[in-house]
């Protein structure tokens, strides 16, 4: 949203307008933003269509909670989940099945999604008609992310960058990931749970993203196939019309290592920074979870402490930052 912000008041509603995007901003209150001085991100993630796209759930058939489809079911023993941990560990075959037919459903929901406003444009002869009024449901489209319980995707940084170490020190590595899993079965299979109820204009607006089915696919350290472009919620999209200050700082205990770095990559700032805070939740403080998974004989007061200080690290160098700079 900061993101999306600073790049309209930087450059005009025009940014969410172009003909790239699935559907146009409405620019009614987008027209002559106050701009930032800069951005500050804390643990930020790619947009909430990039959100969504990857929670849809490629085993739903035809829309319908049941039956599922068991070749691409990512809750299913038999492709490698744990339930008793809530964790799984996939084979690169099953992952690759699995992002093609999330990208395939993505699409499909999106022509369904545009069918349905053109439909309702000609029936009302009005072509500005957004959709509002269209209802739009998608069971299991919010918990069918295949890098939660497997830890091993988007693990890792592709290049080096600032440590915030948990012994005071900044060192300039490849960053890794030390999240534990948070597969989320239970609320993925229920039904109403799982379901987005909302309208086209939103679903298009705020929800949709496209892709290349045939590239997208996620790895230890890399998303790729991903057309960022094609939505306004994208902060890969927005950043690239930023030109204040930007930082970011990401949180190791989390698992927006790698899609903070995409971020990074793609600002076109001259001032940008990025750095990592090791062991710290997305909230910002310590993961005792992190703690018990690298050392499982700490107690838990030892496994509190064992990242030490997380917002103290973060709030300092976000200090130093801001009084280089302003």
């Amino acid at each position: 949203m900061m993101a999306f912000y600073q790049n309209v008041a930087e450059n005009g509603p025009n940014v969410c307008q172009d003909p790239e995007k699935i559907l146009p901003c409405v620019d009614t209150n987008l027209h002559n933003l106050p701009q930032a001085d800069g951005i500050m991100m804390r643990d930020a993630h790619l947009g909430d269509a990039l959100a969504t796209f990857t929670y849809v759930d490629p085993a739903i058939q035809n829309n319908a909670c049941e039956p599922r489809n068991p070749a691409l079911d990512m809750f299913s023993a038999v492709n490698g989940y744990d339930v008793e941990r809530d964790a799984a560990t996939y084979t690169k075959g099953f992952s690759r099945r699995y992002t093609t037919a999330q990208a395939r459903r993505n699409q499909h929901l999106i022509n369904e999604a545009l069918n349905l406003l053109r439909k309702m444009n000609k029936s009302t002869g009005d072509p500005t008609h957004s959709g509002d009024d269209i209802p739009f449901e998608v069971v299991g489209s919010t918990n069918a992310r295949l890098w939660q319980p497997d830890i091993s995707l988007l693990k890792y940084t592709k290049k080096p960058h600032i440590l915030l170490a948990r012994d005071g020190s900044r060192p300039e590595q490849i960053i890794e990931s030390v999240r534990p899993p948070s597969g989320d079965r239970e609320a993925a299979l229920d039904c109403e749970e799982s379901t987005i109820s909302t309208s086209v204009h939103i679903w298009l607006g705020a929800h949709a993203l496209r892709s290349t089915p045939r590239l997208y696919t996620q790895t230890e350290n890399d998303m790729t196939g991903v057309d960022y472009d094609s939505s306004a919620t994208s902060t890969v999209t927005n950043v690239k019309g930023i030109t204040v200050p930007l930082i970011i700082i990401a949180h190791t205990g989390h698992y927006f290592i790698r899609p903070d770095e995409i971020i990074y990559d793609f600002a076109t700032s001259p001032d940008k920074t990025l750095a990592f805070n090791e062991g710290a939740v997305h909230g910002g403080g310590p993961c005792s979870e992190c703690a018990l998974q690298i050392d499982p004989t700490l107690t838990p007061e030892q496994a509190t402490a064992y990242f030490g200080d997380t917002f103290g690290r973060s709030f300092d160098f976000y200090a130093e930052w801001l009084n280089e700079r302003f």
